[in-house]
């Protein structure tokens, strides 16, 4: 009688069956396999027997050459673009810091109260991370400054300290808040951010630039009261935003 035939055993010769069997042929063999799967095996499908994996059972058949490689340059691209596209960004926020308060330069009061150079700050923070977030605040009311007066010279330290922190924390907890729900991440980072910023921003004042003509009322007014407007605004704007770039897929997840 007929021996039986190994299950799962293709007909064709040994040297040129899939490269899913075990790899216990002379390297000759394997190179010929190597090149073979190139062109004729896929991860679902196996031309070499024309049969598809059985239902239930686990594919653990390799992916073809052509296909690695192809994976692999998309994800060296992506990373080689990566720090270009933080750059780009990162110049377009600081742009946007320096026109937004043209809007409202006119009218003091109306700034105070809509804060429209923390915007785009906070943004670069949440996107491009904790460097670039620093230098776009230094950078932002100091280029305002230069450029249009505003912030006048008196209010320059204070709050180019302020936007700072608010760079730096925001790239900082970006890295490290993840609780796995993106818009509460956000929320986080950006609530946290915002708190430090004052902070830090009351502290310069009553320490350095304003000390002894600075109270905790003063510091309350004017952080909190004056600016709600502007506060709300950041909360309903920036997180919506980080979220549409992500899913464009013009900002990468941070996971």
């Amino acid at each position: 009688a007929r021996p039986a035939r190994r299950r799962g055993r293709s007909r064709l010769p040994a040297p040129f069956t899939c490269a899913a069997w075990p790899p216990a042929r002379p390297a000759a063999a394997r190179v010929l396999l190597r090149l073979r799967s190139l062109f004729t095996c896929a991860p679902r499908f196996c031309a070499c027997t024309s049969k598809r994996p059985r239902a239930g059972r686990r594919n653990t058949r390799r992916q073809p050459w052509g296909r690695q490689i192809n994976e692999r340059l998309e994800k060296d691209m992506k990373t080689s673009n990566k720090p270009l596209k933080n750059l780009t960004l990162a110049a377009m926020f600081l742009a946007l810091g320096l026109v937004l308060p043209l809007l409202t330069g006119q009218i003091p009061q109306i700034g105070n109260m809509l804060l429209p150079m923390h915007i785009p700050v906070l943004l670069c923070g949440l996107v491009c991370g904790p460097v670039y977030g620093l230098l776009s605040g230094i950078l932002t009311p100091l280029l305002s400054s230069m450029i249009t007066g505003m912030p006048p010279m008196a209010y320059l330290p204070g709050m180019l300290c302020e936007l700072a922190a608010y760079g730096l924390a925001a790239g900082v907890l970006r890295r490290f808040v993840r609780t796995g729900k993106r818009p509460l991440d956000l929320y986080i980072q950006l609530v946290s951010a915002m708190l430090i910023g004052r902070l830090v921003y009351g502290v310069m004042n009553a320490l350095i630039f304003s000390a002894g003509n600075y109270s905790f009322a003063v510091f309350v007014s004017g952080a909190f009261v004056t600016a709600l407007p502007g506060i709300v605004i950041q909360l309903v704007l920036l997180p919506a935003v980080v979220l549409l770039l992500e899913k464009a897929r013009l900002v990468e997840k941070p996971y």
